[in-house]
C-alpha cells in the first residue's frame, strides 16, 4: 500500500479545463432552457467536446460533464431532477458508441433471442 495522500478529488488540476468546458456549454445551450426533452442533446454535444481532451480518463470525462451541468443548471435556475438522466445516459451513450450495445439485429439474431426466451418459459 502507498504512503502518498490520495487526492479525494478526481478534478485537482483541471480547474481550467472546467473552466472552459462550462463556457464550451453555455455556447452549446446558448439562450435556451434546458428541459427534458433537450438535455440529452445538449449532453451529447457536450460529451463530443469533452471528448477531445485526451489527457482526461473517461471516469474524469463524465465526472466534468455531470458537474459541469448541475452547475448550470444551478446558475440558471433549471430543473435539478433532470440531473437523474445523465449518469446512465452518459454510460449507454459510451456503450453504443463503443459497440456494446446492439440495437438492430438481424433475423437470425432476433430469432434465436425469442426462441431462447421462449424455451425458458417452458
Amino acid at each position: 500500500m502507498s504512503n502518498e495522500p490520495q487526492n479525494p478529488n478526481p478534478l485537482a488540476g483541471l480547474e481550467a479545463t472546467v473552466a472552459l468546458l462550462e463556457r464550451e456549454l453555455n455556447v452549446i445551450v446558448g439562450d435556451q432552457e434546458v428541459t427534458s426533452i433537450n438535455i440529452l442533446i445538449f449532453t451529447l454535444s457536450f460529451m463530443q467536446v469533452v471528448e477531445r481532451y485526451k489527457n482526461l480518463k473517461g471516469s474524469q470525462k463524465k465526472l466534468i460533464v455531470t458537474r459541469v451541468f448541475q452547475k448550470y443548471l444551478q446558475e440558471h435556475g433549471g430543473d435539478m431532477s433532470l440531473m437523474v438522466l445523465l449518469p446512465s445516459f452518459i454510460d449507454t451513450s459510451i456503450q453504443l458508441d463503443k459497440g456494446e450495445v446492439t440495437i438492430r439485429m438481424n433475423a437470425d439474431q432476433a430469432l434465436s433471442c425469442c426462441l431462447g426466451c421462449l424455451a425458458k418459459k417452458h
